[in-house]
């Protein structure tokens, strides 16, 4: 989408939720480019009471891309002082896309009651 016409976060009309709610939140499958620097940010910048931001990252990420991301995101402008930043390398094939999900496909009504 066009950026002029997203609708813009106005601090005159705070949400309530980050001024005094939210304190964590994990950015599953993060690649750290476009929208998902700019929707990260958005936190960075007005999440008043925020803890921690998880970022799952696919493979490995060393010292150097950790500082790239901190210099993308502007971590030093944060709201919360307190906030931390945590970068998780998330392989392909770990608790979210493994097998305790999937259900026994074998039975024609699984909602009836023997």
């Amino acid at each position: 989408m066009d950026a002029k016409h997203e609708p813009q976060y106005d601090p005159r009309h705070p949400i309530e939720c980050l001024q005094t709610h939210l304190k964590n939140v994990v950015f599953k499958l993060y690649w750290g480019n476009g929208k998902q620097v700019d929707f990260a940010r958005f936190f960075v910048f007005n999440a008043e009471v925020l803890n921690k931001i998880v970022f799952e990252v696919h493979g490995d990420y060393s010292s150097e891309s950790v500082a790239f991301q901190h210099r993308l995101l502007h971590v030093k402008n944060r709201a919360s002082r307190d906030a931390q930043f945590e970068f998780r390398s998330m392989h392909v094939r770990n608790k979210y896309l493994g097998d305790e999900h999937i259900h026994d496909l074998s039975v024609a009504d699984p909602f009836r009651q023997p």
